[in-house]
C-alpha cells in the first residue's frame, strides 16, 4: 500500500475515536441544523463540553433560541458552564423563557458567568417572575456569595418591589434578604413603608423581630411606623423592641418613647412608659417626672412612678421625687411610690415614718424596703419595734424581718428576747420560730 493511502487511513481511524477531536463543528453545526431536535440535543451537550472555546460558545448563543425546550435548556447550561462574563445578555434573555426549568437554569447560568454583576438584572426579572418556587430560588441565590450580597446591597430598591409579592413567604423571605445585604438605614426606611401597608400579622411581628439585627439605631423606626397601625399584640413587640435598643442607643430611642408615652390612646401610652425602664436618657426621665406629677388619670400616673423606679439608683432627684409621691392624698399614687423606692432607697428614716402610718399594704412595702437595705440602720428600725411598739402585729412584722438578719448578732438577741419576753403569745412563738431557723 502507498505511503498516502495507510495515512489516509490512520487518520480515518483517529477521527473514528472521536469525530469531534480536534474540531469536527461542521458536523455539529449541521446536527444544530438538523430537523430531528434530539440530534440537535446531542450536539449542544458536546457543544456544552467545549463551552470554554469561542466557536463552541458561539453556537451555544445561537442555540439559546431553539424551538426545542431540551435544546434551549442544555445551550442555557452550557453558556454558564462557559464561564464567559459576555453570556451573560444571552442568559438573561432566557428569563423571559416560557418554560419554568429554562429559566430556573438561567438564573442559575447568570450567577455562573457574573456572580455580583448578575444581580440587577437576576432582581430585575424576581419582580416579574410568576413562578413562586423560582422566586424563593433567586432570593435565596442572593445570599450565596460575598459579591452578590455586595451587589444586592446597591440594588435595595427592587429588593423592596418583593415585599409587594402577593405570597406571604415570599415577602418573609424578602425581609430577612434586605436585612442580611441592606445598610440599615435603607432597611428601615424599606421595612416602615411595609409595615404602612401590610395586613399579615405574622409578617408584621417578623418584621420587628428582624430589626434587632440591623447594627444601628434605624431599627427603632421600624417599631416606631408599626406602633400606630399595630394590634395590641404587635404594638407589644414593637416596644419590646425598643426596650432592647434603648440599651445601646438611648438618645435614639428616648425621641421615639417619649412621643408616644403622651399618646391619646391610653395602651399606646402604657407600653411606651414600661418600655421607658431601661432608656437611660434625661429625655425620658423628664418625661416620666411629668406624668407622674400631672397626668390626669391614675393608671398612667403610676405606671410613670413604676419606670422611675428603674432609674431611681442613678438619680437623688428621682429618690426625692418618689419620697415625695409617697405623701400623696392618693392610696394609689402612694403604693406606686413605695414600691418604687424599694430595693432602690437607701433612706432607712423615711421607710420608717411609713410603717406608723394605717395602711396595711403601704407598711408592707416598706418593711420590704427596709429588709432589702440589708443594713445596720435598717435593722436597728426593726429591733425598735419588735421591743418598743404597742401593736403585737407590728411587732410580730417586725420579728419577721429581723429574721432576714440573720449575720446582725444585735438582730438575732432581739428576736431572742421577744421569744421569752414579749407579752404576745403569738409573736413570742413566731420569734422562737425565727431563731431556730436561723
Amino acid at each position: 500500500m502507498k505511503f498516502g493511502s495507510i495515512l489516509m487511513v490512520g487518520l480515518t481511524l483517529l477521527a473514528g475515536e472521536n469525530v469531534y477531536a480536534g474540531g469536527g463543528y461542521e458536523e455539529l453545526e449541521q446536527k444544530l441544523e438538523s430537523k430531528n431536535p434530539r440530534d440537535r440535543e446531542t450536539a449542544v451537550r458536546e457543544l456544552t463540553s467545549r463551552a470554554t472555546e469561542d466557536r463552541a460558545f458561539h453556537l451555544l448563543k445561537k442555540a439559546s433560541l431553539d424551538s426545542d425546550t431540551e435544546v434551549r435548556a442544555q445551550a442555557v447550561f452550557g453558556l454558564g458552564r462557559s464561564g464567559k462574563k459576555e453570556a451573560l445578555s444571552t442568559i438573561t434573555n432566557a428569563f423571559r423563557d416560557k418554560n419554568i426549568r429554562i429559566r430556573k437554569t438561567a438564573i442559575t447560568s447568570a450567577f455562573l458567568v457574573a456572580e455580583g454583576a448578575a444581580v440587577k438584572p437576576v432582581l430585575k426579572r424576581l419582580a416579574r417572575e410568576t413562578d413562586r418556587s423560582l422566586r424563593s430560588q433567586i432570593l435565596s441565590a442572593i445570599l450565596g456569595s460575598q459579591a452578590r450580597r455586595e451587589a444586592a446591597r446597591a440594588e435595595c430598591r427592587l429588593l423592596e418591589q418583593v415585599l409587594s409579592d402577593r405570597d406571604v413567604s415570599i415577602r418573609k423571605q424578602a425581609v430577612s434578604v434586605l436585612v442580611e445585604v441592606g445598610s440599615p438605614k435603607e432597611v428601615a426606611a424599606a421595612l416602615s413603608r411595609r409595615i404602612r401597608v401590610e395586613k399579615d400579622a405574622s409578617l408584621l411581628k417578623y418584621i420587628v423581630s428582624q430589626s434587632g439585627n440591623l447594627s444601628d439605631a434605624s431599627a427603632g423606626k421600624i417599631a416606631e411606623a408599626l406602633i400606630p397601625n399595630g394590634n395590641d399584640s404587635l404594638r407589644r413587640s414593637a416596644f419590646d423592641s425598643l426596650e432592647s435598643l434603648a440599651r445601646k442607643y438611648p438618645q435614639d430611642i428616648a425621641r421615639i418613647l417619649s412621643k408616644f408615652m403622651s399618646h391619646s390612646n391610653e395602651s399606646i401610652a402604657k407600653m411606651a412608659i414600661y418600655a421607658a425602664r431601661k432608656c437611660n436618657s434625661s429625655t425620658v426621665t423628664k418625661k416620666l417626672l411629668r406624668i407622674a406629677e400631672k397626668d390626669g388619670k391614675i393608671n398612667i400616673r403610676t405606671a410613670a412612678i413604676n419606670s422611675l423606679g428603674f432609674h431611681a439608683t442613678a438619680s437623688r432627684k428621682i429618690v426625692s421625687s418618689l419620697e415625695r409621691f409617697g405623701n400623696s392624698p392618693q392610696a394609689a399614687i402612694r403604693y406606686a411610690s413605695v414600691q418604687a423606692l424599694v430595693g432602690r432607697s437607701k433612706n432607712a428614716r423615711y421607710f420608717e415614718k411609713l410603717l406608723n402610718g394605717k395602711d396595711p399594704e403601704i407598711r408592707a412595702a416598706a418593711v420590704q424596703g427596709l429588709i432589702q437595705m440589708q443594713t445596720r440602720s435598717s435593722g436597728k428600725v426593726f429591733i425598735s419595734i419588735l421591743k418598743k411598739h404597742s401593736d403585737a402585729s407590728m411587732r410580730l412584722l417586725a420579728a419577721r424581718a429581723l429574721g432576714k438578719y440573720g449575720w446582725d448578732k444585735s438582730c438575732k438577741k432581739a428576736i431572742s428576747d421577744a421569744s421569752k419576753k414579749d407579752r404576745s403569745p403569738l409573736v413570742r412563738s413566731e420569734a422562737a420560730n425565727i431563731l431556730r431557723s436561723l
